[in-house]
C-alpha cells in the first residue's frame, strides 16, 4: 500500500499546482490529467471543502521573526475557527488568510492540551462551515456531550485538503494512538489522547488540515505525525512542491472535534469528569485471564472520599465498562471518560475477584494542568 501511495506524489503535482491557483476551478467531470488514485468525486469534495479551510500564522509577540504556519477549519458562519495544535506560547498573535484573500487578525478563544485543539475567532461573517464539523445542538446538552467517540474505519481512504489547496489521500492505519506525537508546525513533542493514524504524503505546514471521508464530511483534523518526514530531492518545475513519501500522520477524530469546540466556546476550557482513581491499562496476560477481548483498566489507587471511593470501588478492581461501553484495547481511562461532564451519573462495570459488578457513580471533576 505504501508503494501505491508513493505513486500519487508526482502525478499529484498537477493537482497541487491547480490547488495553489484556487481549487474551486476544479469540476467533478475534470477527468483529463486527473492524478492517479484521486477520483472525480474526491476532487469535487476537495473543491467544496476548500472555502472552509484557512491558513493561520502565529507570530511570537517578543520576537517578530519567530512564526509558525498551519491550517484551521471554519466551524461557524460568524467567524469561529478550529485549529488542531496549540499555540507555541501565550505571547503571540494569530493572522488568518481566508479563501477569498482577506487577511484578518484572529482572537484566541481557548485551547485544550489533551485533545490538541484551539478555538479562534475572526471579525467577519458569512464564512462556510466545513460539513461534519458541528454536532446537532441536542447532543451538547446535559451531562454527556456525545454518546460515543467514533473514529473512521480502518482501511478506508481519507482526503486531506489544506488552506493553500494542496491535497493528498491515504488509508486509515490505526486507532487510539497515544502518548507523544510530533507537532507538525513547531516540531516539538506533545502528549494527547487517542488519535487516528493515516498514511498520507504530508509536510509540516499541513498541520491543522481536515481529513474528509467518502461523503466529503470531516473525518479528522491532522494534528501531527508519528514519523520524521522525508526531504524531497527530485527536481520539479518552478512553483510546484514535491510531496515526500507517505508517513503516518495523526488526526483528532471528528467526533472529538464536534464535542470539544462548543464546550471550549461555552466554558473557555473543557470540563473533564473524573472517577478519582489512578489506573494502569490491563496487559494482555490479565485480559486473557479474565476472558476479555476489549481494553480494561486496573485501579491502582483511589482518591480518599473521591467519587469511586464513596461508592465502594476498591484497589485492584478492573474497570471493564462505563454505561456498558467497553474501552478499546490501548485506550486510556481518560479517553473513556472524555464524553462525560462532571456530575454525570454512570454505571461502572468492574471485575472483582472474578465477579462482574455494576456500580453507579456520580462523577467528579478532574483537574488538568
Amino acid at each position: 500500500m505504501a508503494r501505491s501511495c508513493a505513486r500519487l506524489v508526482l502525478p499529484g503535482l498537477v493537482l497541487l499546482g491547480l490547488g495553489l491557483l484556487g481549487l474551486g476551478s476544479l469540476a467533478p467531470g475534470a477527468q483529463a490529467g486527473e492524478p492517479e488514485g484521486l477520483s472525480a468525486t474526491a476532487l469535487a469534495h476537495a473543491a467544496t471543502a476548500r472555502p472552509s479551510v484557512v491558513r493561520v500564522r502565529w507570530r511570537d509577540g517578543r520576537f517578530g521573526d519567530v512564526s509558525t504556519t498551519r491550517n484551521a477549519i471554519v466551524v461557524r458562519r460568524d467567524g469561529l475557527l478550529l485549529m488542531a495544535g496549540l499555540p507555541p506560547s501565550r505571547r503571540g498573535t494569530f493572522t488568518v488568510l481566508l479563501h477569498d484573500g482577506r487577511e484578518l487578525r484572529a482572537k484566541h478563544i481557548a485551547s485544550d492540551r489533551e485533545t490538541a485543539l484551539t478555538l479562534l475567532r475572526v471579525p467577519t461573517t458569512g464564512l462556510v462551515p466545513l460539513p461534519g464539523a458541528s454536532a446537532p445542538p441536542a447532543k451538547l446538552t446535559g451531562a454527556v456531550a456525545v454518546p460515543a467517540l467514533a473514529a473512521p474505519a480502518l482501511g478506508i481512504r481519507l482526503l486531506m485538503i489544506t488552506g493553500d489547496g494542496a491535497v493528498a489521500t491515504g488509508p486509515v492505519r490505526a486507532h487510539g494512538r497515544h502518548g507523544r506525537y510530533v507537532d507538525a508546525a513547531t516540531r516539538t513533542r506533545r502528549r494527547t489522547t487517542g488519535l487516528v493514524g493515516v498514511a498520507l504524503a504530508a509536510v509540516d505546514a499541513d498541520a491543522g488540515a481536515p481529513l474528509l471521508d467518502g461523503d466529503g464530511r470531516l473525518a479528522g483534523l491532522l494534528v501531527g505525525r508519528k514519523d520524521t518526514l522525508e526531504t524531497a530531492a527530485e527536481a520539479v518545475p518552478p512553483g510546484l512542491t514535491v510531496r515526500p513519501t507517505p508517513v503516518e500522520v495523526l488526526a483528532v477524530p471528528a467526533s472529538v472535534v464536534r464535542m470539544v469546540w462548543p464546550l471550549l466556546e461555552r466554558h473557555g476550557r473543557l470540563p473533564r469528569a473524573g472517577l478519582g482513581v489512578d489506573t494502569r491499562r490491563a496487559d494482555e496476560a490479565l485480559r486473557q485471564h479474565l476472558g476479555l477481548t476489549t481494553g480494561a483498566h486496573v485501579i491502582q489507587a483511589l482518591v480518599p472520599d473521591g467519587p469511586a471511593a464513596r461508592q465502594g470501588l476498591k484497589r485492584h478492581d478492573v474497570i471493564v465498562a462505563l454505561d456498558a461501553r467497553s474501552p478499546a484495547p490501548g485506550t486510556t481511562l481518560h479517553d473513556l471518560l472524555l464524553p462525560y461532564r462532571p456530575r454525570a451519573r454512570v454505571i461502572v462495570g468492574v471485575i472483582r475477584a472474578g465477579k462482574r459488578l455494576e456500580i453507579p457513580v456520580v462523577l467528579g471533576e478532574r483537574k488538568t494542568p
